[in-house]
């Protein structure tokens, strides 16, 4: 089977037969590289049963003679999960893509794009015209993240669309993960940081923000030790790797992050942690106690290799990826100066989490294998 694949974001090698996406760190120190695009494509690639793989440069380079190549030596277009049910997202610009290539498009683990489930999306015509393309294109159907974003999809008269989650969850290609979770035991935590929340990602960024500082802080209070694991931000990839590490502790403190804590400024210089690659962050989460936090990958790590995460849910996306696996959620305005957060913790079950994982790998392999795609999953019982 040929692939290929749209909107790669990383480098793609190979290590032990299994495909590894990275994101060289010092692009980092310049610009903001989201890692959670990373982990998705690793994930992606290495549930795929593929032959060979290539990736489409940017819509300006697709040429005549490409459109003819593409459509007579592959079998499938790859549309990694990601946030593109929105309007400022790539697929608007991609429509002439999608109306001419005529093998089938296989979109998985894409999802809308809110501060949240009742906040109203307005789509261009040419991104609802890609999205009608796409389904006219696929074998069978859309995977969508969640029944937030089947929804949105349904009203555009779009039918074939089946929630399947996100990749990144089933990478391990594991259908009996289960989440032991001893509170009293788990003290050492990963707190998933994410600084600049804004725009689309959440409803009041100052707010989202100050509660992230408030969470980190009552969980110091409470005697947890943290580690801060970061996901590309350039301010903070500067201090995890001590390149020009003042202008990065600045620029964190101007936005209110690292204020005038020195306690916090401190630990987060000694504890904050950042990787090249998706298998690093998985490998990292492997040997965590708990993930915890706002970054939606980050807590996905853990989750697929068998260890605790508990979302904090601030936009869309959240909530319903933590609805459809019944993941602990912890709601931003729950995060209050009164807000208990060892009681919290101490409350937390992923009993739900734990029955419904079967069924929920077994409902991400038959969607492949309604679309006849060939994959490396496990076959569902």
């Amino acid at each position: 089977m040929k692939i290929l694949i749209l909107w790669p974001s990383g480098i793609v090698e190979q290590s032990e037969g299994e495909p590894v996406v990275r994101r060289k760190v010092w692009h980092s120190f310049t610009e903001d590289m989201n890692r959670g695009d990373l982990f998705v494509h690793e994930s992606t690639l290495r549930l795929l049963d593929y032959d060979y793989m290539e990736e489409v440069p940017d819509i300006s380079a697709v040429s005549d003679e490409l459109y003819d190549y593409y459509n007579r030596n592959f079998d499938y277009v790859i549309i990694r999960g990601s946030n593109y049910i929105r309007d400022d997202g790539p697929l608007r610009q991609w429509l002439p893509f999608f109306q001419r290539i005529e093998i089938p498009i296989l979109a998985f683990g894409i999802g809308a794009q809110a501060p949240s489930m009742d906040s109203t999306i307005e789509l261009h015509p040419d991104t609802v015209a890609a999205l009608k393309e796409i389904s006219a294109k696929s074998v069978h159907s859309i995977g969508v993240r969640g029944d937030h974003s089947k929804r949105l999809l349904n009203e555009l008269g779009i039918d074939n669309v089946q929630t399947i989650g996100c990749p990144s969850i089933f990478r391990e290609r594991n259908p009996h993960v289960r989440i032991r979770y001893l509170p009293q035991s788990h003290r050492n935590l990963s707190f998933t940081t994410h600084p600049y929340l804004g725009g689309l990602y959440t409803r009041d960024d100052r707010n989202s923000r100050a509660m992230q500082v408030r969470l980190i802080q009552k969980l110091r209070s409470s005697g947890y030790h943290l580690k801060y694991l970061t996901q590309g931000i350039s301010a903070e990839t500067k201090i995890v790797y001590k390149m020009d590490q003042e202008s990065g502790i600045n620029e964190l403190k101007e936005i209110g992050w690292l204020e005038d804590d020195q306690g916090f400024t401190d630990d987060f210089i000694r504890n904050a942690v950042c990787f090249e690659t998706g298998n690093e962050y998985y490998e990292y989460s492997r040997n965590s106690d708990m993930n915890f936090g706002t970054r939606l990958h980050g807590n996905i790590t853990a989750l697929a290799m068998g260890r605790p995460a508990v979302f904090v849910a601030y936009d869309s996306r959240t909530a319903e990826l933590a609805e459809f696996f019944s993941i602990p959620v912890l709601f931003e305005d729950a995060v209050t100066e009164d807000f208990d957060v060892e009681k919290f913790l101490g409350e937390v079950s992923f009993s739900a989490f734990n029955r419904q994982f079967n069924a929920r790998y077994n409902n991400f392999v038959n969607f492949l294998n309604d679309n006849k795609i060939g994959h490396r999953m496990t076959e569902a019982d």
